[in-house]
């Protein structure tokens, strides 16, 4: 058990027992460094007087910011370092007030380690570049082994210092390689507590590069002082970042590598992923560390679609129809528009005869139709939308094709418009006005009637001559 404090001692049984639901466990021991062949942490529970017998040593520690990657201390020759130190122990407390470093006494009076204070040293530091130990102890008069615990450390002079991060090649095919494989494939979804599945991360959202500490080592420096530069290729670019991180703009397949660099600029070689060949700049030609270049891969899974009505309303030669707009569900895409004429009414997309009408924007000097000639082009006036001025009867048909900006994803959808002559319609009169009209044309035609009979029955008047009068 690392680093148990008293009292704080938690067990979870993760399977049954022989099949049973219930077992007896019983702690027999806890020993806080098994690698330590003297027993001198390891704490039993045997009774003495009704009370758990203390054999065990308290465990003294200090930050683990100071262990490098093999699990070894590495310490700047010439410069102070002050440690925080903690104990653990399983039936016992000591604090940190009752702590101090101690030394080799040849170190110390050689001058080879210097400590900041007699009485309770909290400081260290050393001159020459060779291996040394160093101690945490305790002052507590009730503890008669004082040593707590003795550490190892490696000096080194920082101006001599050269040597760069390696891989550990060798761990190349192992569970734990193969782990961190699926890892960084796993790292691209996110699972979704709604639908329970997992689903990759949106575009727009950067990649987390797992962490590498269980592959990489350094002789002086421990793996969080280690500098990172991740070069990536996305589906269309190349590019690297400083913070483990990649950004995801598009969908496709990605590949990355990290040249780590220790704190004293010694850097990996990026020529030990790969070359690029001199003759064939297609032909890659693989490094040590080919084995330590990743990939992964993104789907664009955001909502992609488009519809329209299937048939529009009718329109009328000459006259500017603006058909209804389509509803687009997406995202970073653009969008491109066709209007297709077809003689036959009523034609449908799957009839034949379609032809193609340009954007008037379109037209240049070298168009050529045998359907519409430059002026019909002209005259029809259409946008590349939706607007248009049809100058014949038929069909059109409007298609449009949204394309993801990010990804090779596509919708299409399209509608009819069947285009008629324009009806001619004789002026309007009012109801009234053509009752009235119709009135005093019945009654002039009545006279007229009166009049005919009145001269075919009345005889007109003789006229008389003055011989007659005689």
């Amino acid at each position: 058990i690392d680093k148990c404090i008293a009292k704080d001692i938690k067990f979870t049984a993760k399977e049954l027992v022989d099949g049973k639901a219930d077992s007896t466990m019983s702690l027999i021991y806890v020993d806080q460094d098994y690698n330590d062949a003297t027993g001198k942490y390891k704490q039993t529970f045997e009774m003495e007087n009704n009370e758990i017998k203390t054999v065990a040593t308290p465990y003294g520690i200090i930050d683990d910011s100071y262990f490098a990657a093999d699990g070894k201390i590495y310490l700047k020759k010439e410069q102070l370092y002050t440690f925080t130190l903690k104990c653990f122990a399983v039936l016992d407390t000591i604090k940190t007030a009752n702590l101090k470093l101690n030394a080799e006494q040849a170190d110390i009076d050689n001058k080879n380690v210097v400590l900041t204070n007699e009485t309770l040293p909290k400081s260290i530091g050393f001159n020459a570049v060779g291996t040394y130990t160093f101690k945490i102890e305790t002052n507590l008069s009730s503890y008669t082994d004082k040593l707590l615990r003795t550490l190892s450390v490696e000096i080194y002079d920082e101006s001599s210092e050269t040597v760069a991060p390696v891989y550990d090649t060798a761990k190349v095919g192992s569970s734990q390689y193969v782990a961190y494989k699926e890892a960084v494939k796993q790292t691209a979804k996110w699972y979704n507590k709604d639908t329970n599945e997992y689903e990759y991360i949106k575009l727009g959202d950067k990649y987390v590069v797992p962490s590498l500490e269980n592959f990489v080592s350094d002789n002086y420096s421990g793996y969080a002082d280690l500098k990172t530069t991740v070069y990536y290729k996305t589906p269309t670019t190349e590019s690297s970042s400083t913070d483990m991180k990649i950004p995801v703009e598009e969908a496709g397949d990605y590949k990355f590598f990290v040249v780590f660099t220790d704190k004293y600029d010694n850097a990996m070689e990026k020529d030990d992923f790969f070359t690029v060949d001199e003759n064939d700049s297609q032909n890659l030609i693989d490094g040590v560390y080919i084995k330590f270049v990743f990939d992964f891969h993104v789907e664009d899974l955001a909502g992609f679609t488009i519809d329209t009505q299937n048939k529009q309303g009718t329109g009328y030669v000459g006259q500017t129809y603006n058909a209804t707009a389509f509803n687009i569900k997406a995202n970073n895409y653009t969008s491109v528009y066709n209007l297709y004429y077809n003689a036959k009414e009523n034609a449908t997309a799957e009839d034949d005869g379609w032809v193609e009408i340009i954007k008037k924007s379109s037209l240049t000097d070298s168009y050529k139709n045998d359907t519409f000639t430059s002026d019909d082009i002209k005259a029809i006036n259409y946008n590349g939308s939706l607007s248009f001025t049809p100058d014949r009867i038929g069909t059109y048909r409007i298609t449009c094709k949204i394309t993801s900006d990010n990804t090779n994803r596509y919708s299409e959808a399209e509608t009819i418009i069947q285009i008629k002559q324009p009806t001619k319609v004789s002026p309007y009169e009012p109801l009234e006005t053509r009752q009235i009209l119709a009135i005093v044309f019945l009654s002039v035609g009545g006279l007229c009637l009166i009049g005919i009979i009145v001269l075919i029955f009345i005889k007109p008047k003789e006229n008389t001559t003055a011989k007659d009068d005689e």
